[in-house]
């Protein structure tokens, strides 16, 4: 176990001291409160710094910062230093684009009233002024009586998933345009084919052919990412073939 002791003297009438009061108390559960409690602080710390999103911490009332990650200067490409020098919202806000910046006002608010918000925006970077898209969750701390008193963040940089999503939409838009280009293509051969036969056998025929010429052609066009080149012989003479109609000979 591990003691404290306190002590007193007791001095006579000539100011001599003649006896000594002592108290000893078991402080075995204070130390090891406090190892833990170390312990504890020692390992947020740790995840802090192994994190590669931002990690951030303020006072519900005041918005000072109280912690943030080092993940922050490589994102945001400035000195964390700075943060905790000036330690106020609005130093941190100026790296928040001026329209975005409502909706991190507004979400702190829903923080306070306990909510758990998500919310995205754009940064400036601090060494080029380049732009990124932050996607950051904040949450409420709370105290014993369940009142928040501190507002948590996860920062997290979403740029390379915002352009991957923009890439697809435009993608996806493309190949809308391409689907009804191509159904377009297969009515007007159907059309062409049914006006051109006398009988089922050669409209089935003729029809089939067609559609194989039409095939072969979004063929060639589909080796084009893969850095194939397509001849203007080759697809106009696919591209005839399509309409039922004799092209160039191909060489």
């Amino acid at each position: 176990r591990n003691c404290a002791a306190r002590g007193m003297f007791h001095y006579d009438d000539a100011g001599e001291a003649v006896r000594m009061i002592g108290v000893m108390e078991d402080i075995t559960d204070q130390i090891e409160a406090e190892h833990l409690l170390y312990e504890s602080d020692a390992r947020f710390r740790q995840f802090g710094e192994a994190s590669t999103d931002v990690l951030w911490i303020r006072d519900a009332e005041s918005l000072r910062l109280e912690y943030l990650s080092p993940a922050f200067e490589r994102i945001y490409a400035s000195d964390r230093g700075a943060m905790f020098a000036d330690p106020r919202l609005d130093t941190w806000l100026e790296l928040v684009l001026p329209d975005d910046r409502h909706v991190v006002h507004a979400a702190i608010e829903r923080v306070k009233r306990g909510e758990r918000v998500t919310t995205e925006y754009r940064i400036r970077r601090g060494d080029g002024g380049e732009l990124r898209w932050m996607r950051n969750t904040k949450f409420p701390l709370r105290d014993e009586a369940g009142d928040v008193v501190r507002i948590g963040g996860i920062g997290h940089d979403a740029t390379e998933e915002r352009k991957a999503a923009d890439r697809m939409q435009v993608m996806m838009a493309e190949l809308q345009h391409r689907t009804r280009n191509l159904m377009a293509v297969v009515q007007s051969i159907a059309a062409r084919t049914l006006r051109e036969s006398t009988s089922l056998d050669q409209f089935q025929s003729a029809y089939l052919g067609r559609l194989s010429a039409v095939a072969r052609v979004q063929s060639l066009l589909s080796r084009l990412p893969e850095g194939d080149k397509v001849t203007f012989d080759e697809l106009l003479a696919e591209e005839l073939q399509a309409h039922g109609i004799s092209g160039p000979q191909v060489l």
